[in-house]
């Protein structure tokens, strides 16, 4: 065993002697990472050494066989981490994830992707292929049984102050680690005698444990069957401190992390803390935080962006069942009442958002609980300075509704529940197909006095109809006709465009992705691109009028927004338009129609394998909480 000198209070001392051991026949491989082009792209250096490392034990656990010792319990490295931690995430138990990731099907499906292919074509792909058929070949084990046995038994990562970072891993098996590490330091030595940097692997003793360096900014520490590996030596230090002595400030023992971890669903595969208050020089975290300076996003966003900007941590967990996995987020910020959220938090707690609507082809519905009357009440105090998109909607609601007061007599008529649907379309092919298939989408309101309002509004609705022909007409272009419609009992104005001109049914102009619809049923207002999204409204909203015992949709107790995307759905749009989307690409970003596909077909691919997600937000009296579904559909 190389020479070692003992130093157990003098954390400058660490690694001031080097250690001898025979090089290792596998340090040719260290070489060839450090070049490897994944390795470069990081252009964080105090991040190069985490994924450096991690690839290397990847590559070098491939010739590790099982080991009989048995596992050292071991406490959560919470324990052991300094409570001045700015984000920690750990996961208890990455087979969960790692069975999933690294499934033979999922593998398959990623060597299918563009981006892989690129990768495998690169110069190093070869010698990297090479490499890890030796490593199966000389050590008798695959690659993905050497990463599951190594990062099986848990792995936490923190971020500290000053850029440090710790890496903690609880391998299956203590003794493969231990020859996980001697194989390292062999390599590290070599590497060392190469480059004639006699000081580069270092070893010494604090607390009773062997720390070790075998390169600048990096120090690492074996204790049974854990790894901690640092970018900082002083923070290795401070974590076998609270090791050895349980009175030192440890994270585990915060208060905020304490409620934090209460806060989140148990069990979970997975949790990150963030402690926000001690965030603010992030640029990043700043950007999403600042309060939009126009109204739309600001009431889009109003309750979320507010409850971030006051609280003190966030927590995350993720929760995986079978195909399901569930993000949840929790907060304890709660936003003031002169913010812009109390337009978006019902005063009853027993209001809230309306459930989003189903229909055939659905790709997206949104529901949101947003007070317009309140928000536009309130804009001159919100937006002291009119924008250009403010000034544009005022002169223009001013003419469709005739002078009518906007605050009282417009959206003052307009429930908090507002709907948003997208729906992919099925053409009648007594029209034609457009050449290229946009979506449909539709608005719903509720009004507050549907027999009295609902003819303003439609007398607004043709007159912005009007508007569109006459400036089509100026550009010569063809205009939308008006007509009635009737669906069940529910009449319904529509206008559409002319296709009897048409020679091409096949390749319609896009034009004809529109036949702009309003109609009326029960307390709604559906303002709708299509009349076949129109239809199916009707249709989805009096079937959910009738199932209501009180003849009324009954809201999402204290949540204010909730979405559902169907992305294998809108995967299945975005193919059938890829040409169009292949062109627009290499016009807009300039790439090569090889780079532009890729790009396109990686889309296609992501969004096919998410079958579904909804995400679900609420405000709780201690703070605010974010769930996220997502139905992963694997091979």
């Amino acid at each position: 065993m190389a020479a070692r000198e003992a130093n157990t209070g003098n954390p400058a001392a660490f690694f001031t002697h080097p250690a001898s051991q025979p090089p290792s026949i596998l340090a040719f491989l260290g070489g060839w990472i450090k070049k490897a082009p994944f390795f470069k792209r990081h252009t964080y250096p105090h991040f190069r050494w985490i994924w450096g490392g991690l690839w290397i034990g990847f590559c070098l656990l491939e010739g590790i066989g099982p080991a009989l010792a048995a596992s050292e319990a071991m406490p959560p490295v919470v324990q052991w981490i300094p409570e001045d931690a700015l984000l920690v995430l750990e996961v208890p138990n990455p087979r969960e994830v790692l069975d999933i990731v690294l499934a033979p099907e999922i593998l398959q499906q990623i060597q299918q992707l563009p981006a892989w292919k690129n990768f495998a074509a690169a110069p190093n792909y070869r010698e990297l292929q090479q490499g890890v058929q030796f490593l199966e070949k000389s050590l008798q084990i695959d690659w993905v049984a050497g990463v599951k046995k190594f990062l099986g038994g848990g792995l936490t990562i923190s971020v500290h102050p000053k850029e440090a970072l710790l890496l903690a891993v609880d391998c299956e098996d203590p003794e493969m680690l231990q020859q996980l590490h001697e194989l390292l330091r062999g390599f590290a030595s070599i590497e060392a005698a190469k480059q004639k940097q006699a000081n580069r692997v270092k070893s010494t003793e604090y607390r009773g444990q062997t720390c070790w360096s075998f390169g600048p900014q990096e120090a690492h520490c074996l204790i049974g069957r854990r790894l901690l590996l640092t970018n900082k030596p002083d923070l290795l230090k401070q974590v076998l401190d609270r090791r050895a002595d349980a009175k030192l400030g440890r994270l585990a023992d915060s208060p905020y992390y304490q409620t934090a971890r209460r806060a989140t669903a148990e069990p979970c595969s997975a949790r990150l803390y963030a402690h926000l208050k001690a965030l603010p020089g992030v640029p990043q975290l700043q950007k999403v935080l600042q309060t939009s300076s126009e109204p739309l996003p600001a009431l889009l966003f109003t309750g979320v962006v507010e409850s971030l900007r006051r609280s003190t941590w966030l927590a995350l967990s993720l929760r995986i069942e079978g195909n399901q996995a569930v993000l949840q987020a929790a907060m304890d910020g709660k936003p003031s009442e002169e913010s812009l959220a109390k337009f978006a938090i019902a005063s009853d707690p027993g209001q809230g958002a309306l459930p989003p609507v189903e229909t055939p082809r659905v790709l997206a519905s949104v529901s949101f609980y947003r007070d317009l009357h309140g928000f536009y009440a309130a804009k001159d105090k919100l937006f002291p300075e009119r924008t250009g998109g403010l000034i544009f909607f005022e002169n223009m609601m001013g003419i469709f509704f005739t002078g009518r007061d906007l605050t009282e007599e417009v959206f003052g008529q307009l429930g908090p529940e507002v709907r948003l649907v997208v729906a992919a379309q099925d053409y009648d092919p007594a029209i034609g197909t457009p050449q290229i298939q946009l979506p449909a989408f539709a608005v719903i309101f509720r009004m507050k006095e549907p027999d009295k309002f609902f003819e303003i509004v439609e007398e607004a609705w043709q007159k912005a109809l009007g508007l569109v022909n006459f400036t089509r007409g100026q550009q010569a272009l063809p205009g939308l006709i008006m007509d009635k419609g009737i669906h069940g009992q529910t009449k319904y104005t529509v206008a559409y465009f002319s296709a009897k001109d048409e020679k091409d049914r096949k390749a319609l102009d896009v034009r004809f992705n529109f036949r702009p619809t309003l109609a009326r049923t029960g307390p709604y207002a559906i303002i709708s691109s299509t009349e076949q999204l129109a239809c199916d409204l009707i249709d989805a909203l009096q079937k959910e009028l009738k199932q209501s015992p009180t003849g009324q949709t009954l809201p999402l107790s204290g949540v204010h927004s909730v979405a559902v995307v169907r992305s294998s759905q809108i995967a299945s749009l975005l193919r059938t338009n890829r040409e169009a989307l292949v062109r627009q690409n290499m016009v807009e970003k300039g790439n090569s129609r090889s780079a532009a596909e890729n790009e396109i077909d990686m889309l296609i691919t992501i969004l096919g394998v998410v079958e579904n997600l909804k995400l679900q937000i609420a405000s709780k009296s201690d703070g605010a909480q974010a769930t996220l579904e997502a139905k992963v559909q694997l091979p």
